[in-house]
């Protein structure tokens, strides 16, 4: 940009790297480069986004809140911009303390926060280790057919074990993608 008359002399659109030791084979490969672009997850350290790692609540919350800005950004809905403006609040209360949060903590967190469109289509997976309201929250956060990509079986979410930034930013995506196709079908 000419700062004299503030012509523009020429522009570029930048895309984010991929991190470091991101592998293409990764699971959730598209998925944590998807939200690495959207600016609502974030790198360890420079480059770095140490995929296997458990997230900690801190992190979590700080995601949780750039989602709400990518959501804000991309909407016009007014019903929306207020249900996020009252997750900005809520999100305020949470204390952001604990050394790694659980797969069942998280999924609370973005059901409580993300998730502003909470009906049950009735397409489900019927999770062994997740009672009857757990279940309802999962199915609205994870379509039919995306659900957790990991070895130890579909029907299965393992809610006490900690969430690794991988599968952390998996459900993000997913409510987030589920968010925003309503915001802009709304629209």
């Amino acid at each position: 940009m000419n700062n004299f008359d503030k012509q523009e002399f020429s522009s570029k659109n930048l895309a984010v790297r991929a991190p470091k030791w991101l592998n293409t084979q990764y699971v959730y490969h598209d998925e944590v480069v998807d939200l690495l672009e959207q600016w609502v997850v974030g790198w360890i350290n420079q480059w770095y986004f140490l995929e296997t790692r458990g997230l900690t609540k801190a992190d979590a919350l700080a995601w949780i809140e750039n989602a709400l800005d990518t959501i804000e950004e991309n909407t016009t809905d007014a019903t929306i911009l207020n249900s996020v403006a009252n997750s900005r609040l809520e999100l305020q209360e949470e204390s952001n303390f604990g050394p790694s949060i659980t797969r069942e903590e998280l999924l609370v967190l973005v059901y409580d926060h993300l998730v502003f469109d909470k009906t049950f289509d009735g397409t489900a997976i019927n999770y062994r280790d997740l009672d009857d309201s757990e279940n309802r929250i999962a199915n609205i956060v994870f379509d039919w057919d995306e659900t957790w990509r990991d070895a130890f079986g579909d029907n299965y979410y393992r809610p006490k074990i900690s969430i690794t930034r991988w599968e952390a930013a998996f459900l993000l995506s997913q409510a987030l993608n589920k968010t925003q196709d309503g915001a802009l079908a709304s629209n």
